[in-house]
Parts: C-alpha cells; sequence; structure tokens
C-alpha cells in the first residue's frame, strides 16, 4: 500500500492507531482496521482531499465504490465482509475524531444511510441535568445551554460573538453555519438565564482583568477567544465529575449535545421541518433520521 505522504494524515493515522490499541478493539489479522484507514487516507490524498473536515457522506459514498470496483489481492472484487470491515473502521475513526473534536458531526456512512444519524445513545434528559448539577462556574452552565440548548456545531459555537445573541428578542443568530447558511435560533427562559448570568457577570471580570476588548462570546481564562478543543475538554470534565458511570460510557463530546436535543426535539413531536432549520442541515432526508430513530423507538416499546 501506498506510504502516507502528508503530514496531517501521518499524525491522525498514528493517533488512531494509538487508539485502537487502547481500546484494545479485537482486529482480526492485527492491523486490520488500520490499514482500512491507511488506505482511506491514502484515497482522500489522491483526490486532494487534505483535511477530513472535508469528508462529507458523498465523499465516504465515492470512495465506497471505488472500494466495490478495486481487484483484491486474489483477484476478483472485495468481498461484501471485506468492505463492512472497512465501513466499520471508517466508523470507528469518525467516532474517535468527534469525541477530540477534530469533527463537529457523524459522516453518514454507505452502509448505515438508511439507520441513524449517531448510533451511540443520546443523553437522556436526567443525564443532561446531572451535568448541569455539577457545574462550578457560569462558562460552564452557559456553554451547555448552548450546545444543548441550540445545538450549534463545534465551529458555530467557536464563531459566536456578543452581536449574534439578541436577549430581548430571545434570538441566537448563526452569521455562517455549514455551507455559508444563516440562520435564527430561538432561546428558551431558562437558555437565556444561563447565558445573561456569564454575559454580565463572569464573562465582565475577565475582561476587567486583562482590560481588553473580545467581540468572541466564549472566553478563556486568558481573555481570548475559547477554543472548541477547550470546549470539549470542559464537557468531558463535567461527564467525569458527575461519578455517573452510565453517562461517563457514552463519550460525552460537543457532538453528542447536538445528537441529544435533535432526538428529544424529535421525541416531542417537532416537525422535521423544524429540526432541519434548527440544526442548520442542508438536505432534509438528514433531519428524517431522527424521526426515524424516534418511529422505531415508539415500536420496539409498544405493548
Amino acid at each position: 500500500m501506498k506510504t502516507l505522504s502528508t503530514r496531517y494524515y501521518i499524525d491522525l493515522y498514528n493517533a488512531f492507531n494509538t487508539f485502537i490499541k487502547v481500546k484494545q478493539y479485537k482486529t482480526g489479522r492485527g492491523m486490520m482496521y488500520q490499514l482500512c484507514v491507511a488506505e482511506f487516507f491514502n484515497y482522500l490524498e489522491k483526490n486532494s482531499i487534505m483535511d477530513l473536515t472535508l469528508v462529507d457522506g458523498q465523499i465516504v459514498q465515492q470512495y465506497y465504490d471505488y472500494l466495490s470496483l478495486r481487484p483484491s489481492k486474489r483477484g476478483g472484487s472485495l468481498s461484501q465482509n471485506t468492505l463492512n470491515h472497512h465501513l466499520f473502521a471508517l466508523k470507528l475513526l469518525f467516532h474517535y475524531c468527534l469525541d477530540e473534536g477534530l469533527l463537529e458531526e457523524m459522516v453518514v456512512l454507505p452502509g448505515y444511510q438508511r439507520g441513524i444519524v449517531d448510533e451511540r445513545p443520546p443523553l437522556s434528559r436526567e443525564e443532561i441535568a446531572l451535568l448541569f448539577a455539577v457545574c462550578r462556574t457560569q462558562t460552564e452552565r452557559a456553554l451547555l445551554a448552548i450546545v444543548y440548548g441550540c445545538g450549534l456545531r463545534r465551529s458555530e459555537i467557536e464563531d459566536l460573538n456578543t452581536k449574534d445573541i439578541l436577549f430581548t428578542d430571545g434570538i441566537l443568530i448563526v452569521r455562517e453555519g455549514k455551507n455559508t447558511k444563516r440562520r435564527e435560533i430561538p432561546l428558551s427562559e431558562s437558555v437565556i438565564q444561563h447565558l445573561k448570568n456569564y454575559y454580565f457577570d463572569q464573562r465582565v471580570d475577565i475582561l476587567q482583568h486583562h482590560k481588553k476588548y473580545e467581540e468572541a462570546f466564549f472566553l478563556s481564562s486568558n481573555g481570548k477567544r475559547l477554543t472548541g478543543m477547550r470546549m470539549n475538554s470542559i464537557v468531558k470534565n463535567l461527564a467525569l465529575r458527575t461519578e455517573n458511570n452510565e453517562l461517563i460510557k457514552k463519550h460525552v463530546c460537543l457532538h453528542l449535545f447536538r445528537h441529544t436535543i435533535a432526538t428529544h426535539l424529535s421525541e416531542n413531536g417537532a416537525q422535521i421541518e423544524f429540526i432541519r432549520d434548527f440544526l442548520g442541515h442542508t438536505l432534509i432526508n438528514t433531519s428524517q433520521l431522527y424521526a426515524i430513530r424516534q418511529l422505531k423507538s415508539k415500536k420496539m416499546y409498544a405493548y
């Protein structure tokens, strides 16, 4: 197999390799998952896709078509079992990148397009309450209010400025979401209160201490824009602070809150069009997957 040539993919491959070994996944003949991911990275390099954040469902479908047509070492095409191994390896890769904050959303895989956007269980309302209960700062509460109450992507939270939150109107504006889409998100009274508490108190203290102006809504302790990586660490630490094993096992990350609020909206009877607009999905099909999850859940528990 062709050796990876870009530092970005080499570093990501090495990190994934360590992840697989630490988790002790059964890999059959040693490096099966790693080899599958290396081939995927080679494909991306060959097609000048030099950042995993540029990968979407269409690109993965094209890669799956490529795998379906390429010959195996023994001649003939790859078996369905081998194709499934490749898909599962990519699933592990994307989940790893989500947990580490390297991706904002789960990429829908060809074998799962009729399934659910994110197969990991969402947080329950009780677990959301647990996370709020262990918050120690107004920043932590405001961040939870944003990631759960507004369902923002990581980059959208990073880019959030003070002018984007209209407290009087109860609206949060995403000025340039995915595919440069602008959207307005309604804020509940509880979300508004958490954001106000942070904005008029802790955020003011940070700026006064550093005697500087910063338009970013979320600030680090040094008065600079809070990074997505740091936000991801905050929510992970909140989960650990609860000491709730079931919650910790869900590998809490920024994306999981977006997945959770979409599921809860569907459970509460929200229309697909509302969920699409709320999350900023381009295609309604993506939002429909949450409705499918809810429908399957109702059938599963119907007596």
